[in-house]
């Protein structure tokens, strides 16, 4: 059945449009969105052309694994800065950028033998920004993989530079390439937007690459760096919570008995934060009054402090990313107080009576133990997550005048809830490294 004609015309209020004008439309904006995604992955990789004291030349390339005091750090084939005859010394390394075809000047700052790993330093250039572009990941056997650049120039055919992972032993990954071209040394190994290992030999139609992660353990031992510990605190946040209620009622628990919070956070220890909460719970049960099952509202508010640990339990065999927060524990203390007003089957709040109907002045108040955990996310402004939090009251979380009725002396209660909040100020790391 035919859709629509080459030049058959789609209506909207006030105006036609071609329907071949729409795919083209669509076919330009996949396009561009397709030269962003590979312009922000070429700009963290680096051409490097190294003089030897011989007068030889060496071209490969490296990528960027890290930022600190306005220097980059560049991780690259150690046989594309040194020569494999030691009597050869190295003049200089030269480092380009995709953006910028000028070089900049590159210090050596480690080697590592075992690894064909070096590690290089260069100015920051004033207009380069770097960015966290991709995430490292494990290879797998089978996975479709692909190479940036060979012989010395940038690869702009797909086919050409792509392969597949045919063989994985120890930091070891081996891919085949139908079109490949020597010259690609010391590149990303890339898997969709994921670095899976550098480059280290291209002969043939076969590439070795070390797995990405072998080379980020060791680039943080270089920079003595901890990507997990050192942020730029303190790390503020303020926000709310909305959050369901069990235990905390008298009788048979009612459905959806629902609480609300407000929090504010402050970290100033790296992992480990205060965390201080309001929150306002609507305590609901069913309860047999003179043989009639009527169902029963009270409402507790609680304010108090407690202190959120975070840890990376989601997040084995990688180093976790700081702008994102895994999971944490959660422990604090609060005061709570019953609201002197019920309500029966949802009619009106009324404070309560005594047996003769007179209303009575009734406050209960005491303390409560937390223990919470959960997950989130954080983003540049916004945080989200969910936890859950365990509750042990010194008083009973019901009403005095109802322990008459089977239940109701309930100390423990639980809160799982959905929490949304504003960064103040985010913590950045103090060394941006790839993670």
């Amino acid at each position: 059945m035919r859709l629509l004609d080459n030049d058959a015309m789609i209506s909207f209020p006030g105006k036609r449009i071609r329907s071949r004008s729409i795919i083209g439309i669509t076919l330009l904006l996949l396009c561009l969105q397709l030269m962003s995604a590979q312009e922000q992955m070429y700009q963290n990789i680096v051409k490097i052309r190294t003089t030897f004291s011989n007068r030889t030349l060496q071209d490969g390339f490296g990528f960027v694994i890290g930022e600190r005091d306005n220097c980059l750090y560049v991780a690259t084939a150690l046989h594309v800065v040194v020569n494999e005859d030691p009597s050869i010394g190295r003049v200089n390394s030269m480092v380009s950028f995709y953006q910028s075809p000028g070089g900049e000047s590159a210090l050596v700052t480690m080697t590592d033998d075992r690894l064909d790993l070096a590690l290089m330093k260069i100015a920051k250039p004033s207009w380069y920004e770097w960015r966290l572009w991709c995430q490292p990941e494990q290879a797998q056997i089978y996975d479709d993989v692909r190479i940036i650049g060979h012989a010395g120039q940038w690869t702009t055919d797909y086919q050409q530079s792509k392969g597949m992972v045919v063989q994985i032993h120890g930091n070891t990954i081996e891919a085949d390439f139908a079109g490949l071209q020597p010259g690609c040394s010391g590149g990303p190994l890339m898997k969709g937007k994921s670095v899976v290992g550098m480059v280290l030999e291209d002969a043939g139609t076969r590439i070795s690459a070390v797995d990405i992660g072998a080379i980020l353990r060791r680039a943080y031992e270089c920079l003595e760096v901890d990507p997990n510990e050192e942020f730029d605190l303190p790390f503020l946040a303020a926000g709310g919570s909305v959050h369901f209620v069990a235990g905390a009622s008298a009788g048979q628990p009612f459905p959806y008995p629902l609480g609300y919070a407000l929090f504010a956070e402050c970290m100033v220890i790296p992992r480990l934060s205060m965390c201080a909460t309001g929150a306002y719970d609507r305590l609901a049960a069913e309860l047999n009054v003179n043989n009639q099952d009527r169902e029963f509202q009270n409402l507790i508010s609680s304010y108090g402090l407690s202190l959120k640990y975070y840890i990376n339990f989601w997040n084995f065999g990688r180093t976790a990313d700081p702008n994102r927060s895994p999971g944490y524990l959660r422990f604090g203390v609060s005061r709570i107080k019953h609201n002197p007003q019920i309500r029966f089957d949802r009619g009106a709040w009324m404070n309560l009576q005594d047996g003769q109907g007179q209303e009575l002045s009734y406050s209960k108040s005491g303390y409560a133990f937390e223990f919470g955990i959960g997950t989130g996310w954080k983003g540049s402004t916004l945080e989200f997550g969910m936890d859950v939090v365990f509750i042990y009251s010194t008083e009973h979380l019901a009403v005095d005048l109802l322990k008459p009725y089977e239940g109701t002396e309930n100390h423990f209660a639980a809160r799982v809830g959905l929490y949304l909040g504003y960064l103040v100020r985010n913590a950045e790391p103090t060394t941006k490294v790839l993670r």
